[in-house]
């Protein structure tokens, strides 16, 4: 057995060495950053070159009795960590090899120096609590018998030592995120069983009223990503990370899960469940309840009574409602006529599921934006969310469909706004909620409340397109241009070729062209409608009149075969100068019913129009005007 190393040696190994007094892990003289528990694993197998190592040993040894982590998971992940820092794998090691049911080997030579280490300073006393060189010193020499010096070094008891990588005390989480829960399944068709597994986790912790949690737009960026997790939460602004997995096996399920202090990379929480299928709603609230009690938050009292208690579900309807949601979050025509065709299946098998009515009236709410005429689809959104409202009332998603389709299709102001606060007292932490909400607001004309509402859901989803592209519609209506090319500017970021970003971003060239010529344009040669539309008042306000006309014949060929959407057509003619064409446009929304009529009072693009009386009995028929 190999003698312990020094605190000042630092061991190599192929490409990599481990400074023992800095506790680094270099990779060509560049630091790796490890969370505490792989470093200490490191520390151990390294120690103990050639030699196994038992789980046994490495269980009394890194995760003491008085640390609350399943064991099995926190093993599993800081080793899963080493080796993806290493580079190494476990089917064909290089540095660790897995001796089944017994432990682990490092297999690699090793080489140890000493290090040309200078002097140690006195650290400088700042607000964190920090550990004193003289004060470890003393500790080693306490520890020299009877113990691994790397024991001392690493400090693996804590309950009995002042160790090495000191935890200071916890400070309250106040933001969360979930990542997406990896499919161990070895079968990657379960992918929406492990992303429908996710949505409900984040739909359980949304409820605690006081922390703030990412929603799943923002989180499904990091699926598959292989970024630190520091990184991830800063980018997110959270204070700490869950990450876990999702194992299913025919009618039963595994979820394992740890919460990871976002700053300090240390395990606050974890935990694995078994469940069978049915089960799974249960399995998702005992786990928010754990993690809620782990976390010391509150659910906020005003909506602990409207918190929808768990129980068990049929699995295949489970099943089917999980499906469709993931063919919903895709976004295209196609995938969310799929959505459509599981929820009514799910309809079908489970009549009594208020979540299928909720979802379908999702769906239709976003087939009503690009795709397909509102009067088509507006009405049967609707009756399927007051169904869902019968069947149960406190579902906030209900609450914000309901509220777009009262504002969108039926130009009801009171209903809508009605809805969009139930639905952010049922969950404040639904982006959904507050982002029509501020939308809402915004073409009412109440444009302070509508810059608030949209600046939480951003806070709620900061990755999300959707938040983006309607907040940049919010600063837009309020006539703050320059805010509104910020925001487009971000989902560019985000997503270059996100559609709908370009079809809102031209319109920043009525009074911003000097900034928004810096900005990516779409050709017309690949464009959809909608697209298309806003090419056209693009090619009007840069003066390319011919195309602009060009343009819009086109879009009107389209529009025989293919729902385009009327208010569009109408605000390119608009900006072009062409009066009556506007407002025959604008007459055909109201017959048609146009998702974008709302927009009408304070859409600054049609700002030519509003001295014409026609223009103000539209304004009345839409509700604007009693």
């Amino acid at each position: 057995m190999p003698a312990p190393a020094s605190i000042s040696e630092i061991l190599k190994f192929g490409l990599f060495e481990l400074d023992m007094q800095k506790a680094e892990l270099r990779k060509r003289g560049v630091r790796i950053k490890l969370q505490e528990q792989p470093l200490k694993l490191l520390v151990l197998l390294l120690e103990n070159r050639g030699e196994i190592v038992t789980r046994e040993r490495l269980r009394s040894n890194i995760w003491p009795a008085n640390t609350f982590v399943e064991f099995d998971h926190g093993l599993y992940s800081a080793m899963a960590r080493l080796r993806e820092a290493l580079g190494d794998s476990s089917e064909n090691p290089t540095f660790i090899e897995t001796v089944a049911r017994r432990g682990y080997r490092f297999i690699a030579p090793v080489t140890s120096s000493g290090s040309a280490a200078d002097p140690i300073p006195e650290p400088a006393v700042t607000g964190r609590s920090h550990r004193s060189r003289r004060v470890l010193a003393g500790v080693l020499a306490g520890l020299v018998a009877g113990a691994l010096l790397v024991g001392a070094i690493l400090g693996f008891n804590l309950a009995n030592s002042r160790h090495w990588l000191r935890r200071r005390s916890n400070p309250p989480v106040r933001s969360l995120a979930v990542l997406p829960l990896q499919n161990l399944s070895g079968d990657s068709t379960q992918e929406y069983f492990a992303d429908g597994m996710t949505d409900e986790l984040i739909t359980q912790l949304a409820q605690l009223g006081s922390v703030r949690v990412i929603s799943r737009t923002s989180v499904m960026q990091y699926k598959g990503a292989q970024k630190p997790l520091r990184q991830i939460a800063d980018e997110l602004g959270v204070d700490a990370i869950l990450e876990g997995s999702v194992v299913r096996s025919g009618q039963h399920v595994r979820v394992t899960a740890q919460l990871i202090d976002a700053a300090t990379d240390q395990h606050l929480w974890a935990r694995s469940y078994d469940r069978e299928l049915g089960d799974v709603l249960l399995l998702q609230s005992d786990m928010a309840g754990a993690i809620t009690q782990q976390i010391r938050a509150e659910i906020d009292q005003n909506a602990r009574a409207l918190v929808p208690q768990a129980s068990r579900v049929d699995p295949e309807e489970q099943d089917l409602y999980f499906r469709g949601r993931y063919h919903l979050s895709k976004g295209s025509e196609d995938e969310i006529n799929k959505g459509i065709e599981y929820f009514r299946q799910g309809i079908e098998h489970s009549p009594e599921d208020a979540r299928n009515y909720a979802a379908m009236a999702d769906s239709y709410l976003a087939l009503s934006d690009y795709y397909v005429s509102p009067a088509a689809v507006l009405e049967l959104g609707k009756q399927s969310a007051l169904k869902a409202l019968q069947l149960d009332g406190n579902l906030a998603e209900t609450h914000v469909s309901l509220g777009a389709i009262r504002f969108l299709y039926d130009w009801n102001w009171p209903e809508a706004e009605k809805e969009f606060a139930q639905a952010v007292k049922l969950n404040p932490n639904s982006s959904d909620a507050h982002m029509w909400r501020g939308v809402f607001l915004a073409q009412m004309g109440r444009s302070d409340e509508a810059i608030s509402e949209i600046k939480v859901a951003e806070s709620l989803d900061p990755l999300s397109v959707a938040v983006h592209v309607n907040a940049g519609w919010v600063y837009y209506l309020a006539r703050r241009e320059a805010q509104a090319v910020q925001e487009w500017r971000k989902i560019l970021d985000i997503d270059p070729h996100f559609t709908v970003t370009h079809a809102s971003l031209w319109i920043a060239y009525i009074k911003q062209a000097e900034a928004g010529a810096a900005l990516y344009r779409p050709s017309a040669g690949d464009a959809d409608a909608l697209q298309l539309a806003a090419i056209t008042g693009r090619e009007a306000v840069s003066g390319n009149r011919a195309e602009a006309e060009r343009l819009l014949s086109r879009l009107d060929s389209i529009s025989k075969r293919h729902y385009v959407c009327p208010y569009e057509m109408a605000t390119a003619h608009a900006v072009l100068g062409d009066k009556e064409k506007a407002l025959d446009w604008l007459n055909r929304g109201l017959k048609e019913r146009s998702a974008c009529m709302p927009d009408l009072k304070a859409d600054p693009r049609l700002d030519s129009l509003r001295s014409d009386a026609r223009f103000q009995e539209f304004l009345k028929r839409v509700g604007f005007q009693r």
